[in-house]
């Protein structure tokens, strides 16, 4: 046997030293603080602007993926330049890719880019060649009328529609001439889409302070071979682009024209005209205009919201039509004064009804206190319909400063004024005149007087701020009104509202007389906020003669109002405890059903033990568990479970198996 010497060693023993120390060193590099603990030495260096460039331009024309060249277009229309356009132009062609290229190249500016597009056109058929078109009308080329020129008559729709568009983006005067010669011969869809075109570049020609081009184009459109919208659109441009020394003679020429649609465009206009000419324009015109042009001329009057000296309006008003009187009301309405009611206020009594409603529109809208003080003087010599239109204004505009004169009112020996002075106090009276209200129900002459005196104490209890001042004065006249007036004292504090107002309900239904007690649990059932759930209960839960009717309004606060989900349910469990009937139980199952939650699962499960719910609680329970079991998959599992024990149908045994799965 040969024994190897101890210290003689092989090639890879020879190098296990360096390895050891090259990989300390290494290690050691890692450790050390600053900045080379920050990797920058390690990090690769960041390729500059060109190299990028050259990188993306070279991808292209790779093997690549779509995907890859088409980010590497989105990229180059943010880095690229005139390097990178024979690559994209190269791309042009390709059904997949040319959209991409398109979108990169219109975000290059470099000549070059135009003159690929310009070659593409030679070579591009439907919907490349439109996509190309397209780019151009992008970049407004001027270079590209011409080609663009040659496709507007051709047998290719979206192709001819493309440079159309585009034609009408680049908008210089040779692309005008070549769309108006086009427009001559055109027909259907291919004249709309032309017409278009041409108004794109009249606009784009009155920018560039081409005047006279648009003015050229226009006057072509108004032609009465264009359609209605096309005229006024061209009619419109010419407004716009006329001078300003010139604006207002064209206006008013415009006004004036036998042309229907120049008129219509002059009444568009006025909506954006400003000055008092423009205004003094339009009133003028007013006296001589046909009735249609009258009404079309007021309304926008109205919407202009000018200064305007109101007999002139009158004027019109008393010798037009009654589509032109309806005008001039509502003109009125917008632009009047004090000075107007009068007019309105006789237009009120108009025997055409809807002159009159208008015109107590048009009251309504008047503004200024100076108009409810003209109403209220009028109202005091007033009589018959006037006087009638007056109270119902001043209700409308709930002028305070009139109380005093309708309160007198409702004395009036005419029960109509009476009415309506009732119903004008419902939206005026404040806490020291509402009392004077209220005390008229009892002290009413008539049915009718009552009933107004009811519905106009409810409707001002609602507007009282002090819920408790009402409250207070209600709680006095339950001891002092005749027994037949009480009860609407009751349904007086359910419109008040307020603690002070439910506590005295809740008084009344549980030791009142007979009658204010069917009044307050029906008053108490609709209540309007959660506040009377606890005083629901206590009657409910009692030995209450109306405790079905409590136990339902407490459920109807559950079912109806705006409550967290634990108080939701609270009401329901508490229902479930003390509900007599099958259909209470139904409604408690009915309102779990539509907000469902844990706990209302719970609830639902509780209630198999009732046989007589049994199946539809398993049908409550089960749906519950549906809507919940992405949140609450335990719990929907125990209780697929627990209505599996409970032998249901076959299809509610196919869902609880399906939530146990």
């Amino acid at each position: 046997m040969i024994v190897q010497p101890i210290f003689k060693s092989t090639a890879a023993e020879r190098w296990l030293p360096v390895a050891v120390i090259v990989a300390a060193s290494v290690s050691f590099l890692f450790l050390i603080g600053g900045t080379l603990c920050q990797g920058q030495l390690f990090d690769p260096p960041t390729p500059s602007v060109d190299d990028e460039i050259e990188r993306l331009t070279q991808l292209l024309g790779s093997d690549a993926s779509l995907d890859e060249k088409g980010q590497a277009c989105k990229k180059l229309a943010l880095l690229g330049d005139e390097r990178c356009v024979p690559a994209l132009a190269a791309l042009l062609g390709d059904e997949r890719l040319s959209h991409y290229a398109r979108y990169a190249l219109e975000a290059i500016p470099s000549p070059a880019v135009d003159q690929a597009l310009r070659d593409a056109l030679k070579h591009g058929e439907g919907r490349l060649l439109s996509g190309v078109i397209g780019s151009i009308g992008e970049r407004r080329d001027r270079d590209a009328v011409a080609a663009l020129a040659s496709y507007l008559l051709g047998k290719d729709e979206k192709v001819a529609s493309a440079a159309a568009n585009s034609l009408g983006q680049i908008a210089t005067q040779e692309a005008a001439d070549a769309l108006l010669k086009a427009v001559g011969s055109a027909k259907g869809a291919r004249a709309i889409v032309l017409h278009d075109a041409c108004l794109a570049c009249a606009e784009g020609l009155a920018a560039d302070q081409q005047p006279d081009w648009a003015k050229k184009i226009y006057g072509v459109l108004l032609s009465p071979s264009a359609s209605r919208h096309v005229q006024l659109a061209a009619a419109l441009g010419m407004l716009h682009i006329a001078s300003p020394e010139k604006a207002t003679a064209q206006f008013a020429a415009s006004l004036k024209s036998s042309n229907e649609v120049e008129f219509e465009a002059a009444i568009c206009a006025s909506r954006e005209l400003g000055g008092d000419d423009v205004t003094e324009t339009m009133v003028s015109s007013l006296a001589n205009a046909a009735d249609t042009r009258q009404v079309q001329l007021l309304e926008a009057l109205g919407q202009r919201g000018a200064v305007v000296e109101l007999p002139r309006i009158l004027g019109v008003f008393n010798q037009g039509e009654p589509a032109v009187q309806i005008a001039a009301i509502a003109c009125l309405g917008r632009i009047g004064d004090e000075t107007a009611v009068p007019t309105l206020v006789q237009a009120a009594t108009n025997a055409n009804p809807r002159v009159a409603a208008a015109a107590l529109e048009s009251l309504h809208q008047l503004r200024g206190e100076q108009v409810d003080s003209a109403l209220v003087e009028l109202l005091k010599k007033s009589t018959g319909g006037q006087r009638l239109a007056i109270i119902e204004s001043l209700g409308r505009r709930q002028t305070g400063a009139a109380v005093p004169l309708l309160l007198a009112l409702m004395d009036s020996p005419d029960e109509a004024t009476r009415v309506a002075s009732l119903r004008s106090l419902a939206q005026t009276v404040d806490g020291d005149s509402f009392p004077l209200l209220l005390d008229r129900v009892p002290a009413s002459k008539t049915e009718s007087d009552r009933v107004a005196a009811i519905a106009a104490a409810e409707a001002a209890s609602r507007r009282m701020p002090d819920t408790n001042a009402v409250a207070d004065l209600i709680a006095e006249r339950l001891k002092s009104w005749p027994p037949e007036f009480r009860p609407q004292l009751i349904d007086l504090l359910g419109a008040t509202g307020g603690e002070q107002a439910l506590a005295l309900v809740e008084s009344v239904a549980a030791g009142g007389p007979a009658d204010l007690q069917d009044a307050a649990t029906k008053v108490l059932g609709q209540w309007i906020t959660p506040d009377a759930a606890p005083v629901l209960y206590r009657i409910a839960a009692s030995d209450h003669k109306f405790k079905g009717r409590a136990l339902r309004g407490y459920l109807r606060i559950a079912r109806q109002l705006n409550l967290p989900d634990a108080e939701r349910v609270a009401i329901c469990r508490q229902a479930s405890e003390i509900a007599e009937r099958a259909e209470e139980r139904r409604l408690i199952l009915e309102i779990i059903e539509r907000f469902p939650t844990a706990e209302g699962l719970d609830l639902a499960i509780a209630m198999l033990a009732d046989a007589e719910l049994r199946a539809e609680a398993a049908t409550t329970a089960i749906s519950i568990a549906e809507k919940i079991k992405e949140q609450h998959s335990q719990a929907a599992a125990s209780a697929a479970q627990k209505v599996l024990a409970a032998s249901p149908s076959e299809e509610l045994e196919r869902r609880a198996r399906a939530l146990l799965q």
